[in-house]
Formats: structure tokens, C-alpha cells, sequence
């Protein structure tokens, strides 16, 4: 018989027989690999105590209750079956509402599911056999305080008593009352008039924005998140009509706002008051459905950077060969890594390091290396630019490039949306890291002027300054698809 519960790999709850209305939580995907490529199931329905629990079409467009469903090619994707007898490589299961509302959050893009697979293989495993993303799944779930340092924070098995678990079986997905909520905002013109009045009437030539028309000011606010555009608007009279333009409340169900969690907008062309439908999906003002779903978003909005990352390969990218490259007889490698002994066995045991487990099958903590790649530095080094990404609530370095005076720059590991710019003076002298066994968390960086501010997510993690060498030469760097690993993570030196 079959284990009779996994947890979704993006919202963290069980794909499971719950209540009897709650169709959605038995209504799964499997994300999987196989030795010829990677792959996205149907929508399968689960079973409880059955044989065949977690059974699905291999077709993506099919479904469980289609009608020719019997004659349709399936697979059993159960999770701790196929890890145990290594039928298929790697296997994944999200609730399909939560699938489609990944999907809407990438869009124009598509998922690649090699891409979600990898990164979920990186990741050590938390209850019900999903990833552990390093959060605790929108506060459905408590993080165990009572036993491990800071950094190694474990989620408790059972949900939390939150607000957030109180909605945890509602669809996400299918929200009845959204229709009446859009129907009640819904204008015969919208109203630019008032806007264009109260922009006349404030004139105020101390303010160095009322130089700007207010159609540039509009777009500047349209950029902030909505608490910053107000702020700004309590402290600059140049944005006083910011309250009733609807060009700036429509920007806020746009992605990556606050609201951009009511997809259904997206869809729906009349003209409406939008300060109104924003006032009208507050926390306290949603369905319990729009609760939930505005959980899993946020959730979702952690993930989708990680499957925008650049790639690593393609041309002016550190070198792929690492583990067959041989330093020169003058150098001397040094390593710097994150096998550290859990406080439990730190206790017993009494050493300071050992190594962690990465089974691939059952790994619960630390990380893989899926690839390692190395550089030399150029001895006239200007800048290296420092990428990362976020995980639950902290982050990890994702990506290195190195650039010279005559050069475009070398890349190492992938490059994000938030990379920071580290000009070096006279020399590189080395690094200092805040290292976890999930990746690098921070550095900083040695040169001619002594020491920088960490750059990344320092907090409460150990640190480490063995690669405070003086002179580096090259650079050789353990990737877990999207952070730089620290199982492994080399620097080479003089």
C-alpha cells in the first residue's frame, strides 16, 4: 500500500483525502525525470489506501475524469515508492490549483520542469517529502525552536494553530465570491477628471517633483511598492492626487504588486474603480479561498526567480572541467565548506565538523553540487559583480562575474535581478563568507582598502575567513542549480 500523504512542493500542504468539498487537495501534477528527459503529468486524482494512489495521465493536457480517462497511458507517480526502487529519477507533486497559479505568475514564460526538478533536488526535503524552501509555507507550519542552532532550522511536522492554517484547505484555485467582488467595482467611465482638478489646484514650487508632469510622477509611483507611495505622498504635495488616480491602483494588481494574486482581473476588460477593488481584497476583506491563494502567491513570488535565473552555460562563463583541473605546483588550495555537525551531534560528539549526508534519495539537509566551474583571475581585476537570490526569508549567494579592465567579465554561476557591484581596489586579498549548509549566504570581500560590508544575508549564520589568503589566483566554485553550494565551494591561492 502506498504512504498516504505528501506534501504539495510548492504551498507545502497534503495532497490528500481531506474534506469532502475540498476536491482540490486530491487533485495533483507530478513534476518528474526520467532517463529520457523531464516531464510534466496530467492532473491525476488521489486515492487514499489505494495501490494506486498517486496514478496520473502521462499527457499533460489530460485528466483523471476525462471520459476515454481508461484508455489513457499513466504513471504512478508515488513519491516514496519511486525514490525507494528508483523507477523514475526524480518525482515532484503539486496540488494542480497550485500548478496553474505558478503558471500564472510566470507568464509570458513557460515552466521548464527541469529547471523546477533540479532546484527541488537541491533542496533538502521537509515533512511529507516536499522541499524544504526555507520558510515555513506562509505560517501553516512552526519552525522547531528547541533543538539546533539558528541556522538549522526545522520545521515542525504538524500544522501551526494560525490564521493561516485555519484556510488551508480552501481551493485557491476556484474562489466563488471573486466574480461578485469584480462585478461590484465595475464603472461606466473611469474617473480621470478629479485627478486632473486636484493636480491643477496643488502647486507647490518648493517640491523639486512638481517640475515633472504628473504623468511621469504617476509612473514613478507605479513602480514603488504601495506603502512607499504613500509615504511618498504624505511627504511630497506633488503626489497628493496619487489617492484617486486609477492608473495607479490598476498598476497594483499588476505582477509582482501587491494584489497581482487577483489573476482574474487579468481577464476582465471593463473599466472599474480600482482603489475600491483594492480596499475590497485586504486580508481581512477576502474570502477565506482569496486567503489562502494570497498564501500560496507569496509563495509562488519566491520561486519564480529562482526558475528566471540565467543560465550558466553559453559563451564567457567560468570554465565546466573543474574537478579534472590541476593548479600549479606553487598553489595552494583551500577549502571553505558547511559540513557542520548539527548541534545534537556537535553535543554528543564533541568535534567541531563532519560530513552531511546527500543521499539523493533522502536528503534532509545540506545541498548537492550539481556542477563546479573555476577561473583564473585577471591580474588587472576591476569589479566583481555579486548575484543572489532569495529563499524563505534569507538568501544565498547565486552567481560571481569577474570583469577586467579589457575584458566583458567572467561569469560563474548565474546571474539575477539583484547582483551588487563590488569595485576592487588595487588587489583582491580574498573573501570572508557566512556559510550554510545550503549555500553562501554572504561575503565580504578583502581588497587594497581592507575590509567591505557584507554583502547578502549574514544573519545567523556561521562565518567562516579561511579564504582570507592574501592573493587568489583563481576561483573554483561548487553550483547547486541557482546558489553557489558549500559542499565543495574552492578558492585556489598563492
Amino acid at each position: 500500500m502506498a504512504r498516504s500523504r505528501y506534501g504539495c512542493a510548492i504551498c507545502g500542504y497534503d495532497i490528500r483525502w481531506g474534506r469532502s468539498d475540498a476536491v482540490w487537495l486530491r487533485e495533483f501534477r507530478a513534476i518528474y525525470s526520467t532517463a529520457d528527459g523531464y516531464f510534466i503529468s496530467g492532473v491525476g486524482h488521489f486515492k487514499f489506501q489505494s495501490e494506486n494512489s498517486f496514478r496520473a495521465p502521462i499527457d499533460p493536457t489530460n485528466r483523471y475524469d476525462d471520459d476515454d480517462y481508461d484508455s489513457q497511458l499513466t504513471e504512478d507517480f508515488d513519491i516514496y515508492k519511486n525514490r525507494r526502487n528508483r523507477t523514475l529519477c526524480d518525482v515532484y507533486a503539486t496540488h494542480d490549483a497550485c500548478w496553474s497559479l505558478l503558471q500564472e505568475a510566470m507568464k509570458p514564460n513557460e515552466i521548464s520542469p527541469q529547471r523546477f526538478v533540479d532546484i527541488c533536488e537541491s533542496l533538502p526535503l521537509a515533512a511529507l517529502f516536499c522541499p524544504f524552501w526555507g520558510h515555513n509555507f506562509g505560517g501553516i507550519f512552526d519552525f522547531d525552536l528547541n533543538s539546533g542552532y539558528p541556522w538549522e532550522r526545522q520545521l515542525e511536522k504538524n500544522l501551526s494553530k494560525s490564521e493561516a492554517s485555519l484556510h488551508v484547505m480552501e481551493d485557491p484555485g476556484s474562489i466563488p465570491e471573486i466574480p461578485e467582488i469584480l462585478a461590484k467595482t465595475v464603472q461606466e467611465s473611469s474617473n480621470t477628471t478629479s485627478v486632473r482638478l486636484i493636480v491643477q489646484m496643488v502647486v507647490e514650487p518648493k517640491d523639486c517633483f512638481s517640475i515633472f508632469p504628473w504623468e511621469i510622477r504617476e509612473m514613478i509611483a507605479k513602480k514603488l511598492p504601495t506603502s512607499d507611495a504613500l509615504n511618498l505622498r504624505s511627504s511630497s504635495r506633488s503626489f497628493y492626487p496619487l489617492l484617486v488616480s486609477p492608473a495607479f491602483w490598476a498598476s497594483r494588481f499588476e505582477v509582482g504588486i501587491d494584489r497581482a494574486f487577483l489573476v482574474e482581473k487579468r481577464n476582465v476588460a471593463e473599466t472599474r474603480d480600482w482603489l475600491a477593488l483594492y480596499r475590497n481584497t485586504t486580508y481581512s476583506q477576502s474570502p477565506p479561498g482569496l486567503k489562502n491563494r494570497r498564501r500560496i502567491w507569496d509563495l509562488i513570488e519566491n520561486i519564480v526567480p529562482l526558475l528566471s535565473l540565467s543560465s550558466i552555460e553559453g559563451s564567457e562563463h567560468g570554465s565546466t572541467n573543474a574537478l579534472d583541473h590541476e593548479t600549479s605546483d606553487e598553489s595552494v588550495l583551500v577549502l571553505a565548506e558547511a559540513n557542520i555537525l548539527t548541534k545534537s551531534e556537535r553535543d554528543r560528539s564533541g568535534v567541531r565538523a563532519a560530513e552531511i549526508s546527500t543521499t539523493k534519495y533522502f536528503q534532509n539537509q545540506g545541498c548537492r553540487v550539481f556542477q563546479k566551474q573555476y577561473t583564473s583571475l585577471p591580474k588587472d581585476l576591476t569589479s566583481l559583480a555579486l548575484s543572489f537570490v532569495r529563499l524563505g526569508d534569507s538568501g544565498y549567494l547565486c552567481g560571481i562575474r569577474v570583469t577586467s579592465q579589457d575584458s566583458k567579465g567572467i561569469q560563474l554561476g548565474y546571474h539575477s535581478e539583484d547582483t551588487l557591484i563590488f569595485n576592487v581596489d588595487k588587489r583582491l586579498r580574498g573573501f570572508i563568507l557566512a556559510i550554510h549548509s545550503q549555500g553562501v549566504r554572504a561575503i565580504q570581500v578583502l581588497d587594497g582598502n581592507g575590509k567591505s560590508e557584507w554583502l547578502g544575508f549574514p544573519k545567523d549564520t556561521p562565518v567562516t575567513e579561511r579564504l582570507a589568503v592574501e592573493n587568489i589566483e583563481e576561483v573554483q566554485v561548487g553550483i547547486d542549480w541557482g546558489i553557489l553550494a558549500t559542499d565543495d565551494a574552492k578558492f585556489a591561492s598563492i
